[in-house]
């Protein structure tokens, strides 16, 4: 998982009104697969209406799965749902507790 500033977190959706959110949404479901094996849905799926609520509990399953079980998937989705830019500011806390850093290569 990659390091992000969990106030950045919330500096960045509010200024883009919105629209990081779906930016970090996407990022770190790409990272949960790549990393951790975690299987997600396609990001396209997220634009769907309704299908999206599946898509964001599948999310959230996931972030159960990488967190090894400290944030329960309803808790995820309450989270995203009713505190919005925070819960994803604490998410990311979350997140920045198994951060694992790039691989630089030597070129």
């Amino acid at each position: 998982m990659e390091y992000r500033h969990p106030l950045m977190v919330i500096f960045l959706t509010f200024f883009t009104f919105g629209i990081y959110y779906i930016v970090w949404i996407v990022k770190t479901k790409n990272e949960m697969n790549r990393h951790h094996a975690v299987y997600l849905l396609p990001a396209w799926s997220l634009l769907i209406p309704f299908y999206n609520l599946y898509w964001l509990w599948c999310y959230a399953k996931g972030v159960e799965t990488v967190t090894q079980g400290k944030r329960s998937a309803g808790e995820v989705l309450l989270l995203l749902f009713f505190l919005y830019m925070f819960g994803m500011a604490i998410l990311q806390t979350d997140f920045n507790k198994i951060y694992i850093p790039k691989q630089v290569s030597e070129d």
